[in-house]
């Protein structure tokens, strides 16, 4: 349940109606159902307005470690981005809105992409399991679904094609699984 406080360093719905378009698309909102420091609420990220099919809805950049951090995206085979913006509130998804396109030698690396059409107020997700190939300390659940989320190396062949097929694959991913299939 999404609550209608938000962030006091953060643009907010309300200010958005009745100021000139703003350059963002999305916003971090208090989430009663996050566990979270925000006076006992967590954060998401949501669509502060409708978001078209195959919109850049934002960026992310950061240090770059050869070990996955908390709030870390794999960028490389042994590469992880730590995320300092406002990703790191991205959920996941098994049925994601967002896609992540991994360019690991530009100065931004991380382009979160609208895979489909996004309401306004509607949260922002993308699989975890397309840009990790283990997730670090075994994962957790995903709590729609209860799926185990432990990253790509742990899909089901299926899943692995369905996602190949998709297109949501970076190269780290299919690299790391080429290496896999070939016991390399």
């Amino acid at each position: 349940m999404m609550l209608r406080r938000m962030l006091p360093s953060c643009r907010s719905f309300g200010a958005a109606a009745a100021s000139p378009p703003s350059p963002y698309l999305h916003d971090l909102v208090g989430d009663s159902s996050q566990p979270g420091i925000l006076g006992g609420y967590g954060v998401k990220a949501v669509a502060l307005g409708d978001v078209s099919k195959g919109e850049v809805v934002f960026r992310e950049k950061g240090e770059i470690f050869s070990e996955a951090m908390m709030h870390s995206i794999q960028i490389g085979v042994d590469s992880h981005c730590q995320i300092d913006g406002e990703g790191r509130f991205t959920a996941h998804s098994f049925s994601p809105n967002l896609k992540v396109l991994v360019s690991p030698h530009e100065p931004i690396p991380i382009t979160f992409v609208a895979l489909h059409a996004i309401d306004r107020g509607e949260e922002l997700s993308f699989d975890y399991t397309t840009t990790e190939w283990a997730l670090d300390k075994g994962g957790f659940t995903d709590h729609s679904t209860d799926r185990p989320v432990k990253g790509f190396k742990y899909l089901g062949e299926d899943e692995r094609r369905r996602l190949l097929e998709s297109g949501l694959l970076p190269a780290h991913i299919l690299q790391l699984w080429l290496s896999e299939l070939l016991d390399v």
